[in-house]
């Protein structure tokens, strides 16, 4: 079954992340054992891999070393993402910068990608400079999102933009790569390509939601609002002037320590159910729903068109449910 055959190179991929991240210094074992050690979902180079054998069920080294390289540069992203955020948690526990500090956790970061970027340098591979391009995508996207902090106006337009370098494009990437690799035909990549990019960002506005929902264990609630991250719920309801003005209420009152987080939480969710954002929300997460499946339509019958379309199908379900519960 194909299903084995993917575990078992994914536990290759991570025999190849610890091998990349052996460090001669004992702190910075220490820092990025931590921060690997909680695999979470992997989903980058599991669909990797996954597109990978699309076309031959063998495994491929190729795949496990780019697939583990995508992973360590995804988790340093996010290592740093949390020294700007001032989160204290990650995966369910002590976030890098909560555990050792902002400045341990900013170099453990640039470790991590440089010991990336040694390991092609020894490779030699020049397939691997598309790879590093991309990640100039990933910088803007932040740099649009820090741009707009605080900014109610933001259009969705722009979010969008700001997602896509943020998420969509780590996400096309891999489903590329893995075509790449797998030695696809060029419409087959851009097939793959495509439903990477609409599942990235349909991921991202599913992990959005995230900031709203009590029972949350896989992100700081609430922590995107506080840090003046506006996602897309917000935009769209803040189109009405009144909404802006009680958003801006709570803002002001989040600030001036009138109010706690878990309070204005509340109070957001409040002016979520008084105003309408929901119908425009849903039409924009039903567009890249739909891209992406229907460039899995477009490809030939196979297990790995299944598993792309379970992900999807799952992906569009928690955002039917978790924005249904700010209604």
């Amino acid at each position: 079954m194909l299903e084995l055959e993917i575990e078992k190179d994914l536990n290759d991929l991570n025999e190849e992340i610890a091998n990349i991240l052996r460090s001669k210094d004992e702190q910075m074992q220490e820092v990025v054992d931590w921060a690997v050690g909680v695999k979470g979902k992997q989903l980058r180079p599991r669909m990797l891999v996954w597109i990978s054998r699309y076309k031959k069920n063998v495994r491929n080294k190729k795949a496990i070393l780019y697939g583990a390289a995508l992973e360590i540069i995804h988790i340093a992203s996010l290592v740093h993402d949390d020294v700007i955020d001032e989160a204290d948690m990650r995966r369910g526990r002590e976030s890098v910068q909560a555990k050792f500090g902002k400045k341990m956790a900013v170099y453990a970061g640039d470790y991590m990608i440089f010991s990336v970027f040694d390991r092609f340098y020894r490779e030699s591979d020049l397939k691997f400079a598309y790879i590093i391009g991309s990640l100039n995508d990933v910088c803007y996207g932040e740099l649009g999102q820090n741009k707009n902090l605080y900014n109610l106006k933001i259009s969705s337009e722009q979010y969008l933009q700001n997602i896509y370098g943020k998420t969509g494009v780590a996400f096309e990437l891999a489903c590329k790569t893995g075509a790449t690799v797998g030695g696809l035909k060029s419409k087959e990549i851009e097939l793959f390509s495509a439903y990477g990019k609409s599942f990235g960002i349909l991921f991202q506005i599913r992990d959005d939601l995230l900031d709203y929902q009590d029972s949350n264990t896989e992100k700081t609630a609430f922590n995107d609002f506080v840090s003046g991250v506006y996602t897309l719920p917000l935009i769209l309801a803040a189109k009405n002037e009144d909404a802006e003005k009680e958003i801006l209420a709570v803002r002001e009152s989040l600030e001036a320590g009138k109010t706690e987080a878990p309070e204005a939480r509340d109070s957001i969710i409040a002016i979520l159910r008084k105003y309408p954002w929901h119908d425009e929300f849903m039409e924009i997460a039903d567009s890249y729903y739909n891209t992406a499946r229907e460039s899995l339509d477009a490809l030939n019958a196979s297990e790995t068109v299944d598993y792309l379309r379970g992900l999807i199908e799952k992906g569009k379900a928690d955002i039917d449910a978790f924005s249904a519960a700010l209604l």
